[in-house]
C-alpha cells in the first residue's frame, strides 16, 4: 500500500499505525507545535464549515408565509373590497408589526445561537510535543495523537491505537447496537 498524504482523501482506517505514523511524520509522542502548524495550513482547522445564513429580506419575506397571516390579508382584502378602509389599515398593521416582531425576535435568537456554538466549542486532549495538552478541537490536524476517557466527545475522525474495555453507544461504526471490545489495536 502507498503512503497516503495528510492533505488526500484517504481512508485511514485501511492503514497500519506504523505505516500512518511514517507518512505524516508522526509518532506515538504525538506531533511537535511545529508539524501541527504545518499540516493546519495544508489542510486548514478541524471544523465544518456554517452554512449561510439566509439574506435578511428573504428572512423577513418567511415571516409572511404563515397560514394565519394569509386569512389575515384575504381579511384585509375583502374588507378593501367592501370599502371598511379602517378595518383593512387595522388589518394590514397588525400583519406588519407581527411580521417585524417575528423577523427581530429571529434575528436576536440567531445571534444568541451564534454565540453559544462559540463557547461550547469542545477541547480535546492531544499529545504535542510529547506531553498531553488540553485545545480547542479545531486546533486537531491528521494524525494528532489524542486521549479519548469515558464521556468525551470525539470531534474528529480517529484510529483507535490502544483501548482498554473500550464500549461506544453511537454509530461510531457500522453497528446498530453498541459495540465493546476489551483489547488493544
Amino acid at each position: 500500500m502507498t503512503s497516503p498524504k495528510a492533505s488526500e482523501s484517504v481512508n485511514w482506517h485501511q492503514y497500519d499505525i506504523d505505516e500512518l505514523y511514517d507518512s505524516l511524520q508522526s509518532s506515538q509522542f504525538g506531533l511537535t507545535t511545529a508539524e501541527a502548524q504545518h499540516q493546519q495550513t495544508e489542510v486548514g482547522m478541524n471544523f465544518l464549515p456554517k452554512a449561510s445564513p439566509p439574506h435578511p429580506f428573504m428572512r423577513l419575506v418567511k415571516q409572511f408565509h404563515n397560514p394565519l397571516i394569509y386569512l389575515l390579508l384575504v381579511a384585509a382584502g375583502v374588507a378593501f373590497w367592501l370599502n371598511h378602509m379602517v378595518d383593512t389599515i387595522v388589518i394590514m398593521a397588525a400583519v406588519l408589526v407581527n411580521a417585524i416582531t417575528g423577523f427581530v425576535q429571529e434575528q436576536r435568537a440567531q445571534k444568541a445561537m451564534n454565540a453559544l456554538s462559540e463557547l461550547i466549542t469542545p477541547r480535546v486532549k492531544v499529545k504535542r510535543d510529547g506531553i498531553w495538552q488540553d485545545l480547542s478541537s479545531r486546533a486537531l490536524v491528521p494524525c494528532d495523537v489524542v486521549m479519548i476517557e469515558a464521556g468525551d466527545r470525539i470531534a474528529a475522525d480517529a484510529k483507535v491505537i490502544q483501548s482498554h474495555r473500550l464500549r461506544n453507544d453511537e454509530f461510531l461504526n457500522s453497528n446498530l447496537l453498541p459495540s465493546q471490545t476489551g483489547y488493544s489495536f
